[in-house]
């Protein structure tokens, strides 16, 4: 896998009348594989994450996004997400297509609290993107990034029963499945089963 060639730095300092604040965490570096570019979010992206987000067969394989799901949705997502980035809860990832920009979809690790060594992985990638890798080539370098500059040692991730994309992407990380539990969304009547999977860093990641 090649490794990220550009980064920004994870954090920085304030001074104030000559006193050093807390670090304060930056936005996710900007990574880059051999197909792709993975940077923060910005204002300008809540158009094509509308309406990549907003098909019906992206959403209904998530528990989180609604459908429809409207540009000022996406707008408020992207600043909400900019706030957990600044507490240090989250790496969220933008993933571009190097040759031309165009926005594909979203990458993210979670934590419950800064300081924990352990995320939650969660994706979408918008149909057109579908079928050609992206998504664990993208994982597989903020992964990476996650071990090296996110304090992580282990990462979970999930993936509906109706979803064996996800699944495969997943076990091709080299997460393990260990569990499964019913669960309510927001795109589905009644509960879903999830399968519940564990990656454990560095010996569980293949680069």
């Amino acid at each position: 896998m090649r490794r990220p060639i550009r980064r920004t730095q994870d954090t920085h300092t304030i001074e104030s009348e000559g006193v050093m604040t807390s670090p304060i965490p930056s936005p996710p570096p900007t990574l880059d594989t051999e197909r792709l570019q993975l940077r923060a979010f910005n204002s300008e992206d809540a158009g094509p994450a509308h309406t990549l987000a907003g098909d019906r067969d992206v959403a209904k394989m998530t528990r989180t996004i609604p459908h429809p799901y409207t540009q000022a949705d996406a707008e408020r997502w992207i600043d909400a997400t900019s706030h957990l980035m600044a507490r240090g809860l989250l790496r969220q990832h933008a993933i571009t297509r190097v040759r031309d920009g165009q926005l594909m979809g979203n990458l993210t690790l979670r934590k419950r609290h800064a300081g924990d060594a352990q995320a939650e992985l969660s994706f979408w990638l918008g149909k057109p993107f579908w079928g050609h890798g992206y998504i664990a080539e993208a994982a597989r370098i903020a992964l990476f990034d996650g071990m090296t500059h996110f304090g992580l040692t282990s990462v979970r991730a999930a993936a509906l029963e109706g979803n064996p994309r996800s699944a495969r992407v997943l076990e091709k990380l080299g997460f393990i499945r260990d569990g499964e539990m019913e669960v309510y969304g927001l795109n589905w009547d009644g509960k879903a089963m999830l399968r519940t999977y564990l990656l454990t860093l560095p010996a569980g990641l293949e680069f």
